[in-house]
């Protein structure tokens, strides 16, 4: 039997799972078009700097994930 799965782990393949990152991928293509479709610029600038704000936090998030995953700590001699 597989031993439980700890909920940071559970959070970590969530986030690493292709199903979310085409989800990211369409609200980043949506959010500018809607901001363009309404022709409100302060909503507009709102609405860029939450998907890029979105966007660098999951981009870092998961390269300090990959990183813990699969590169080891480096050890001392």
């Amino acid at each position: 039997m597989p031993a439980p799965q700890r909920p940071a782990s559970q959070a970590a393949n969530a986030l690493a799972s292709p199903a979310l990152a085409n989800i990211l991928a369409l609200a980043g293509i949506a959010t500018p078009l809607a901001a363009w479709a309404i022709k409100a610029p302060d909503i507009k600038n709102v609405l860029l700097a939450a998907e890029t704000a979105i966007v660098v936090l999951v981009l870092v998030s998961s390269h300090i994930w990959l990183r813990r995953r699969y590169i080891p700590p480096a050890t001392s001699p």
